[in-house]
């Protein structure tokens, strides 16, 4: 299936956040549409950043799933949603930013710092919503904690 226009896609992801995180809740869902500072390239990204109280929680980055066959390209997508949760880090009211444990790029060899499993959760599919959901309830708590003390 080609890559859908600007919008056409994001709506069914739009949909889900608005689905885990309720506009009736203290969390608000913001898109984004970044362009890639590793890139020469006009491609912009849809990124969604999930707010608690106004304080980001969670990022999600969508990306073509072509991408997902390069090694080059999904080492600069970890690069890029490692930076972006660097930058947000010191605003995250709760312990955690999820994200996989960082694979240092080895000095000597060519080595997979993103592996190809860690990137093959498509969260429109059943199983894929079951991951992120179990990620979602996680931060649910921990801001349920913040909520309660």
């Amino acid at each position: 299936m080609p890559w859908p226009e600007k919008s056409g896609f994001h709506g069914a992801y739009n949909k889900l956040l608005y689905t885990l995180f309720p506009p009736d809740t203290d969390f608000t869902v913001v898109p984004q549409y970044l362009k890639p500072a590793f890139s020469t390239s006009a491609d912009y990204i849809v990124a969604f950043e999930i707010l608690f109280e106004n304080k980001p929680v969670f990022i999600l980055e969508l990306k073509k799933p072509a991408n997902l066959r390069f090694i080059s390209l999904r080492q600069a997508a970890d690069v890029q949603i490692r930076e972006r949760m660097r930058d947000l880090a010191d605003q995250c009211p709760i312990p955690t930013l999820h994200a996989p444990d960082n694979i240092p790029k080895d000095p000597d060899m060519v080595n997979d710092t993103a592996p190809v499993q860690r990137w093959d959760c498509d969260v429109l599919d059943a199983k894929g919503e079951a991951r992120l959901r179990a990620v979602v309830d996680s931060i649910m708590a921990a801001c349920e904690n913040i909520a309660n003390a």
